[in-house]
């Protein structure tokens, strides 16, 4: 029993690009919270290289949740996006992407001003974790854009 509206396989194509893209971003997501997301140096110290899931202070470790939380729905809209489901379940995935690839990119975004920040005692500079999680946020917001604006443009079946 096929599902009702269950799109063909040409018209699948955008929905499968969008949860590749997707699962893409989601591997730089945690690759970029385990890189560095900057270079900070304290005074005379030695320079320290935080990273979202290793950041040397004490409870921030919590903020990993957030970017951990974005890949585990990141790869559920992925996942749905590569199988054949009734359309409106891949245009809510394909939101849910666009959301959480707007918000990974800010979290990211985020970090570059602690990196880029100096002043007397403390000298930063930017790490490739927060190039890598901005990046990785750009793929999964692509994901859900190409599974949503390519799927509204393709043709219907019985022109409906």
């Amino acid at each position: 029993m096929a599902l009702i509206d269950a799109p063909t396989a040409s018209q699948r194509w955008p929905a499968r690009a969008g949860g590749i893209a997707a699962l893409i971003g989601a591997a730089g997501v945690l690759v970029g919270c385990a890189l560095p997301y900057a270079t900070i140096t304290y005074g005379t110290d030695d320079p320290t290289h935080p990273s979202v899931f290793n950041s040397g202070f004490g409870g921030n470790t919590l903020f990993a949740a957030e970017p951990l939380a974005v890949v585990m729905f990141t790869f559920v809209a992925a996942i749905i996006l590569l199988t054949p489901t009734r359309p409106i379940l891949h245009s809510v995935a394909a939101g849910m992407l666009i959301a959480f690839g707007i918000q990974t990119f800010a979290f990211f975004f985020g970090y570059i001003g602690l990196g880029t920040y100096s002043d007397s005692s403390n000298k930063g500079s930017i790490g490739i974790g927060s190039v890598i999680g901005m990046v990785a946020g750009l793929c999964v917001l692509a994901g859900g854009l190409i599974a949503l604006l390519i799927r509204r443009g393709s043709p219907r079946k019985n022109g409906a």
